[in-house]
């Protein structure tokens, strides 16, 4: 995990953020944490920082939006992996699902992102983690329903196509 910097961007979530850093504390020193406040007040950077003193809060006066966090967030980065965390994400087994990232990532040269499978609150695979590039046959499969009954093909992959490992995608929706 050496070299990885995990970079939550928050915007008035902060118990949210809260939580999601102290599923993060267990990598303290293994991995560079920071957080990008977007626009929230005073008290709720001081929070952020009381509830892990071990990240590095970033801030913005306005709200720059996902993107536009990430894009500030980028000059203080230096490490060798970039983890884009939600604050609304929650990761119970920090040390091994980055590492299962990691692996995947490592695994092939020609692999430029990772993401994981994400579950909605009860366990369960929703559809849209990744998929296929929009075309014509993409967007035909979607629309009549086919990309339900193999799990691959259409705009999103469905849940029962990611219970088989990892699948290449056109395009991924992070956490």
């Amino acid at each position: 995990m050496r070299g990885a910097e995990l970079l939550v961007i928050h915007y008035r979530t902060p118990g949210l953020a809260a939580a999601l850093l102290a599923d993060l504390a267990p990598l303290a020193g293994e991995a560079r944490v920071l957080v990008f406040d977007n626009a929230s007040l005073p008290e709720t950077r001081a929070r952020l920082e009381a509830a892990a003193p071990f990240a590095e809060v970033l801030s913005s006066e306005r709200n720059l939006g996902f993107a536009g966090a990430v894009n500030a967030a980028l000059p203080q980065l230096r490490g060798e992996r970039l983890w884009l965390l939600n604050s609304d994400l929650r990761i119970p087994t920090p040390r091994a699902s980055l590492a299962a990232l990691e692996q995947a990532l490592a695994s092939d040269p020609r692999v430029a992102a990772v993401g994981p499978a994400l579950r909605d609150p009860s366990g369960a695979l929703p559809p849209g983690g990744g998929g296929r590039e929009l075309g014509l046959r993409s967007a035909a499969r979607h629309l009549l329903g086919l990309n339900l009954r193999d799990g691959e093909g259409g705009l999103f992959l469905q849940a029962r196509a990611l219970r088989g490992g990892p699948r290449p995608v056109d395009w991924l929706a992070g956490a």
